[in-house]
């Protein structure tokens, strides 16, 4: 029973409980009524009355809650008399409530507790936040910084952290509504999205106050001193209201974790910035679920500390990134994820039409695509197969070839098997596809475009002879594009060398296997 209404009393030992357990309201034998936390027995608010003969709490006819003896003398009341059919309530946040029949509150204990577990809803790190790590990132990623008008800095950022642009950037699409970032492997992401990240990271060390905070934190000691004041863990158990707010709020709370003693400005890159999405207490305990890029995809990754006393400094335990000395809510403010969502294929033909081929005829085919962009692609969003050479035609029997699977996230190769159909007219045409997201753009680079001869007096060796020519052509070009690479940015460089390397070895294996069929057919090779 969580409540008391009219004439209920509550005897020596008698005790009612919160719906959730969390918290007791018992009349003790020394007169005393006590509203107690279950977790830990710390008790949250008290009549007073201890050391009296009071023997009984009830809840009378006119509202009032009074502490009596057994002689009927009061001892303690809510004055709140007048309220006919009032009654008491014990929250499950931990609040002692005297409630009118019209639901206004005319007293309380105020001992609300903020118990938990409460979370932002719809927000899981494994379904809403990126799923590659927190580095390396793609070879030549550099970023320059300047801290409190020091000279700028170019820094090397391919194995550098880049937490504070994770952070908010899972912010950015959370409040967005638009779809998680699914790759993978950081170091194969889209230079875009490594622009967005650097960006995003320097939003968040945007505006001096941030700056000195992190520099202030990362100086402080632990404990508190006469001579430098309060320290980081007293200042932490400050800072903690408004990040149980913003959660309370249901918005998501990205904080910096201070994991090192130093006076050195540079050092604060050593820190760590994650994104709180949930918190609960049982005691004094107070836990915090986060989003830590560096355990990416994982649910379960906490902050726990004793917010019972700041001093003396207790030990914050994670399962995450540590150890954690202390840590501060950061500003925030929203960006447009737009940028950080790149459409980028690469696309090969596996098994093209046969040479030759009859007109009329059909023959089983596969064309591939490897999901090289940062989107995931699904039929629903209109991502499909299209044909070139020229675009839109519809040679092969139909100029688009459905997604078949569900979903093709970054990194992941689909095969588009479909049967084509040669054109009723002899002569010869190009067999050739693209990635397209129909109504938005095409994207990513167009597979080989193969000649193929279509009638019966087509010349078997003379069409592998012209075939095997146009794709040696082809590869030459490809490897005259690689040579000719502009790696002034490194990142779009490796980006683009990626790209073409793979269009290379898709051109070898089609040369190989027109050698093949050069072979069976007993004619000259090249």
């Amino acid at each position: 029973m969580d409540r008391l209404t009219t004439d209920q009393r509550l005897n020596i030992d008698d005790e009612i409980v919160s719906g959730n357990g969390r918290v007791r309201l018992i009349m003790q034998g020394d007169g005393n009524l006590v509203l107690y936390r279950t977790d830990d027995g710390n008790p949250l608010w008290a009549s007073g009355t201890a050391g009296t003969p009071a023997s009984y709490a009830i809840m009378q006819g006119d509202g009032n809650l009074v502490v009596y003896d057994s002689a009927g003398t009061p001892f303690w009341s809510s004055a709140t008399g007048g309220n006919p059919g009032a009654f008491l309530v014990i929250q499950d946040d931990g609040n002692l409530v005297v409630y009118g029949v019209d639901g206004a509150a005319l007293w309380a204990s105020d001992t609300v507790q903020r118990f938990g577990p409460v979370k932002v809803p719809g927000f899981l790190p494994s379904t809403r936040a990126p799923l590659f790590h927190n580095n390396p990132w793609p070879s030549g990623t550099s970023l320059t910084v300047s801290i409190l008008g020091l000279p700028p800095v170019s820094l090397d950022a391919t194995t550098m952290g880049l937490c504070g642009g994770m952070s908010f950037l899972t912010r950015d699409i959370f409040e967005s509504g638009t779809p998680q970032l699914r790759n993978k492997v950081s170091s194969e992401i889209p230079p875009q999205l490594v622009q967005q990240l650097l960006s995003r990271l320097i939003d968040s060390f945007a505006g001096p106050q941030i700056v000195a905070r992190w520099l202030a934190a990362t100086a402080a000691l632990d404990h508190d001193t006469v001579v430098w004041g309060d320290g980081l863990f007293r200042r932490t158990l400050r800072e903690i209201p408004a990040i149980l707010d913003s959660i309370d709020n249901g918005i998501l709370c990205p904080i910096g974790l201070v994991l090192v003693h130093s006076y050195a400005p540079w050092d604060v890159f050593q820190n760590h910035v994650v994104l709180v999405w949930g918190y609960e207490t049982h005691g004094d305990i107070l836990t915090l679920h986060t989003y830590d890029c560096n355990r990416e995809g994982k649910d379960d990754i906490v902050i726990q500390l004793d917010i019972s006393e700041p001093a003396p400094a207790k030990t914050i335990a994670t399962n995450g990134t540590g150890p954690v000395r202390g840590f501060f809510p950061i500003s925030y403010t929203h960006a447009d994820p737009a940028p950080a969502y790149v459409d980028d294929a690469v696309v090969s033909t596996p098994t093209p039409p046969p040479v030759p081929m009859a007109a009329g005829a059909t023959a089983g085919v596969r064309v591939s695509a490897k999901n090289t962009g940062s989107t995931t692609w699904t039929p629903a969003d209109s991502y499909r197969l299209g044909s070139q050479d020229p675009q839109d035609n519809a040679s092969w029997g139909a100029n688009r070839v459905q997604l078949r699977q569900p979903t093709v996230d970054p990194g992941e190769t689909v095969a588009f098997d479909f049967q084509a159909q040669a054109p009723g007219a002899a002569g010869s045409y190009r067999f050739c596809w693209q990635m397209v997201r129909d109504g938005v753009h095409w994207f990513g680079n167009a597979g080989p475009s193969i000649p193929v001869a279509v009638g019966s007096t087509a010349d078997t060796c003379e069409q592998l002879h012209d075939n095997h020519g146009f794709l040696a052509t082809q590869l030459a070009e490809v490897r005259a594009e690689i040579a000719a690479i502009d790696w002034s940015d490194p990142v779009i460089a490796r980006h683009e060398a990626a790209a073409l390397n793979g269009r290379a070895k898709a051109l070898l294996g089609q040369l190989e296997r027109i050698e093949a069929q050069q072979a069976a057919n007993g004619c000259a090779p090249g």
